[in-house]
């Protein structure tokens, strides 16, 4: 005699056996409660109830007052950009009122709304499209608004499905948790294709892990007694335990097929029940699947092969009429098959899996075609049809819609920060029979579009495209864009090449388009080569002339950016530099692929400010584009402000400031994926001089090392920068020929690109002291005099002030204090605080020496207040220690340290950092090894050190070698 399988009994079976996790979830809960961050990953094998714990979670949370967002990740939606993220905060901005709308949507997170989609905010069709680090942050601090108005409980169930763009975006929050009430609760399945391991592995691996595993007998027990309704004999259970491993799920349906079939939970059952596996459970399930009438079985097929569906698309799929579907749905849901609810779904994964695992090949891509074909008909969105295309093959459907709806989701996907999920719509489109000049606009589209998430498909592709007879205006975008990332590569020649080759072609089809080439060729070759003497007449036919590339103030811009790094003077470049400083206001391009001339335009000019000393501009221009690019949602524009900004302010002094903005600018770039773009060379650049500054070596080495910059660099002009505070990071740490060979470098590229009579960057100056320390005074004395002569025919205060301090290291005794007062005076009227420090202690050491204690002290006073206003810790505790030798003069006792080295002692330093050994020293001075101690001891104790390593990095520290110097920084 068979038996219906039972009512429920009042107790909940869900959560039998898992107390321990219920406490360690209630633990959770209460951190949060109190405003601490927590993320938690259930994981465990099919049928162990993480759904379950996570319903569970929602509900304890909710009952604590805690506001829930929950959602369900399903495969078919993987194609669906933010799908995830819109059923978790879509809710809120539809049931919010409009003044708690308008507090969620402040500051960045107004740029939440268009990745959510909502319509109903003015402006939202005509703004431009959102990157993936602008989506990302709108979307993070959307969510930090709304935990700051109760605790948050964020909840994903089969997190593994979510699809790419959201997954980011939850590892983005959970790097971003601290000091947020949110409880980040994850649910993980197995054996499931992940669309992004990368995104999922830093999500997973930083949360607190709950593993699933089978009940322990008791709870076995205490879960057939409530199917049973009545006590089980300890030996039936244990057999029931062990058949199913203790899944909680099998050991359920184990017991419902036991009951139904009559057979009493009793001992002398037990040795009769066999293993029940996924395997058992198919075979016990699909017969009765089977058994049901034919609607019944084609629609649990269609929704096993959809995964979850609106009763509508699901009958579509099964060929079913809405009566034949909704009462096979009915059927379903009383077998315990479907899940009770809308949509349509299994109750379970295991039994999806099984019914699933029926439908071929064939049949699947019949589904999805039926299914794609449905949505189509009902004038669904786009981004709702192209997983089922995706897996529809090309040609299966006939019409223009399908091509036109994959482009469409592309573009929706690209606008709202998804590239990626838009290049595999795009790659899907390309794969439909089309037009050959539809299919080459697509194809650019394509190109255009893989650039922003890895360039090399991009390239080849944009290469491709030139390589063939294209329409000429297609084909002329193509060369564009294709010269964009050339000359990112320092590629200049070909990138020249193309476009001028693109020119004539275009010109008659589209003179603006012929025009902006043109324009990029020049930006081009000023990038290759800064001094280009035919510049000014080739500039000259572009002012006033209309389009929207606002060719008058381009002009300025470029004659300025000539003039500051090749010119002969800083009164004849500061006039251009003005002027174009003064046409700001005409903001660049704001499209999503910014013409290559605009895009350097800004870099140009905040390059000319900086070397004319003009920071003040110079930061409230990259503040300006800050502002704007944060605004349209353009991080990567945002990321080269920030950049250059930071170099300004570590060159006013600034460094606290500026390392903000340095790591501020590399946080988005690895968010972005950008590789070693100009933007991030300048940043770490920036950052390991800020590093330097503050004595920290050993970090400044690590960040090189983990960058991949600190073995031999490419021959583009963006490496100079770097190539000088490598140089000088190398000193520090005792490679003084390393550190030579890198500035030397540096000077040589800035020749090879005809800077010849301007010292950019002052790799001389910078050189000078590593010269004298390697006992290498001629080269010392030549480079310290080009360096002078160039200052002083250049006339910027900044420059010959640290030319002036490093003559005095070469200069004969009478000559030093003239030039080491000149070098003060100087520096007093330039912006560069850390550079008037350093001169004014090396005059106080001057006049110290020369009894001049009184001026000394003041001197080492102000020069003390300012190294530590700028925040350079490694100058002020050199001059402190130049203080205290002062001081130490004064009372008639010998320096304890910060007095001057014997020229003697300095001999034997140098020995010592060029690695001699003290046998080997006191053999060529022909002394013994205990005058060499000696001699040491007094060199550490003047010096302020106490070991070897740190002997190198003191004398630089001491010739004020470390912070020599000067950027000209450039595009992004």
């Amino acid at each position: 005699m068979t038996r219906q399988r039972p009512w429920m009994p009042e107790r909940d079976t869900r959560l039998i056996g898992r107390s321990a996790e219920l406490t360690m979830v209630r633990d959770l809960l209460a951190d949060v409660r109190g405003g601490l961050p927590r993320a938690v990953l259930v994981t465990g094998t099919a049928g162990m109830g993480k759904s379950n714990l996570l319903r569970a979670v929602a509900e304890l949370a909710e009952e604590s007052g805690l506001l829930v967002l929950s959602a369900q990740a399903a495969p078919v939606e993987r194609d669906f950009a933010f799908g995830v993220v819109r059923q978790l905060l879509e809710p809120v901005l539809l049931t919010v009122p409009a003044e708690c709308r308008e507090r969620l949507l402040a500051g960045p997170a107004v740029l939440a709304e268009r990745v959510l989609g909502w319509e109903g905010l003015p402006g939202a069709a005509e703004r431009p499209a959102l990157d993936t680090y602008a989506a990302l942050h709108g979307l993070f601090r959307f969510t930090a608004n709304l935990a700051a108005t109760a605790p948050l409980v964020i909840a994903v169930d089969d997190v593994e499905s979510t699809d790419p763009p959201s997954l980011r975006w939850l590892a983005y929050l959970r790097r971003r948790l601290h000091g947020l009430p949110v409880l980040l609760a994850m649910a993980r399945g197995a054996g499931r294709e992940v669309a992004d391991p990368v995104a999922l592995n830093d999500l997973t691996t930083a949360s607190v892990p709950l593993a699933l595993t089978g009940l322990a007998g008791g709870d076995c027990a205490d879960l057939l007694a409530a199917v049973f309704g009545e006590p089980v004999a300890p030996e039936f259970a244990a057999a029931c335990a062990a058949a199913t491993g203790g899944n909680p799920y099998l050991l359920g349906e184990l017991a419902h097929s036991m009951y139904a079939a009559g057979i009493p939970p009793a001992a002398e059952y037990a040795a009769g029940i066999p293993e029940f596996s996924e395997r058992h459970l198919a075979q016990l399930l699909l017969p009765r699947v089977h058994a049901q009438p034919i609607e019944v079985t084609r629609l649990a097929r269609a929704v096993a092969v959809l995964g979850v569906a609106e009763l509508d698309l699901a009958a579509a799929v099964a060929d079913l009429s809405p009566a034949e579907a909704a009462e096979a749905a009915r059927e379903l849901t009383g077998l315990g098959i479907f899940a009770d609810g809308k949509p349509l779904t299994f109750a379970h994964g295991l039994v999806a899996t099984a019914l699933g695992a029926e439908a071929g090949p064939a049949d699947r891509e019949t589904a999805h075609a039926r299914a794609a074909a449905h949505l189509h008909a009902a004038a669904e969105a786009a981004e709702q049809l192209t997983a089922h295309l995706a897996a529809t093959p090309p040609g299966a459907l006939a019409g223009d819609w399908i091509t036109d709806t994959l482009v469409r989701a592309a573009r929706g996907a690209a606008a709202n920060g998804a590239p990626d999920l838009a290049v595999r719509c795009l790659r899907r489109a390309l794969a439909e029979p089309q037009p050959t000049a539809q299919r080459d606009e697509l194809r650019l589209e394509l190109a255009l579009t893989e650039l922003q998430i890895d360039p090399e498909p991009g390239i080849r592709r944009l290469t491709q495209l030139t390589g063939e007879d294209l329409d000429p205006v297609l084909g002329a975008r193509a060369a564009h864009a294709l010269a964009q990332e050339l000359g990112e590569a320092d590629r200049h020649p070909e990138a020249i090449a193309l476009l001028e080759a693109a020119v004539p072609r275009v010109e008659p089809h589209d003179p603006e388009l012929a025009r902006q080439l043109r324009l990029s060729v020049l930006c081009l070759q000023v990038d290759d080569c800064h001094v280009q003497p035919d510049l000014p007449a080739r500039l000259a036919g572009l002012r006033g002339a209309p389009g929207s590339m606002r060719a008058s103030r381009f002009a300025d811009t470029m004659l300025a950016f000539q003039a500051a790094v090749g010119g002969s003077s800083a009164a004849e470049a500061d006039p251009l530099a003005l002027r174009a400083w003064a046409q700001r206001g005409l903001a660049p391009a704001t499209g999503a692929h910014a013409e290559l001339a605009e895009r350097w335009e800004f870099a140009y000019l905040i390059a000319a400010l900086f070397v004319l000393e003009r920071l003040d501009l110079a930061e409230a221009h990259c503040t300006e584009l800050l502002t704007q690019a944060r605004r349209l949602g353009y991080s990567l524009r945002a990321a080269a402000a920030l950049g250059l900004r930071a170099q300004v302010r570590c060159r006013r002094g600034a460094l606290a400031e500026a390392e903000t903005d340095a790591r501020a600018a590399l946080a988005v770039l690895d968010e972005l994926r950008s590789g070693t773009r100009s933007s991030t060379i300048f940043a770490v650049s920036t950052l390991v001089e800020i590093l330097l500054e503050r004595g920290e070596i050993a970090a400044a080495a690590d960040l090189l090392h983990a960058r991949g910059l600190a073995d031999e660099l490419p021959a583009g002009w963006r490496y100079n920068y770097l190539l000088l505070v490598r140089g000088l990071l190398r000193a520090s740490m005792g490679d003084l020929s390393g550190g030579l060979a890198d500035l030397e470098q540096c000077g040589k590229r800035f020749q090879d690109r005809g800077v010849t009579n301007r010292a950019v960057l002052v790799w001389r100056s910078c050189a000078v002291p590593l010269y004298l320390l390697t006992g290498q005074r001629e080269r010392a004395e030549q480079l310290a005099a080009e360096e002078l002569a160039l200052a002083r025919r250049w006339g910027g205060p900044g420059p010959l002030g640290v030319a002036l301090r490093t003559a005095a290291l070469t200069a004969p005794e009478a000559e030093r204090l003239d030039l080491l007062t000149e070098s003060v005076r100087l520096l007093e009227t330039s912006p560069a605080r850390a550079q008037l420090a350093r001169s004014l202690a090396e005059l106080a050491l001057h006049l110290g020496a020369r009894g001049k204690t009184t001026q000394a002290g003041a001197l080492f006073r102000r020069a003390l207040r300012l190294a530590e206003d700028c925040g350079a810790d490694v100058l002020a505790d050199a001059v402190r220690r130049q203080a205290a030798g002062l001081t130490e003069a004064r009372r008639g006792g010998e320096p304890v340290d910060g007095g001057e080295l014997t020229p003697h002692e300095l001999r034997i330093a140098e020995q010592v950092v060029r690695g001699r050994t003290n046998r080997e020293i006191a053999q060529g001075f022909q002394v013994t090894s205990r005058a060499v101690e000696q001699h040491l001891t007094r060199i550490y104790r003047k010096l302020g050190i106490a070991r070897r390593s740190q002997l190198a990095a003191a004398l630089l520290s001491r010739n004020g070698g470390q912070s020599w110097v000067r950027r000209a920084p450039g595009g992004d």
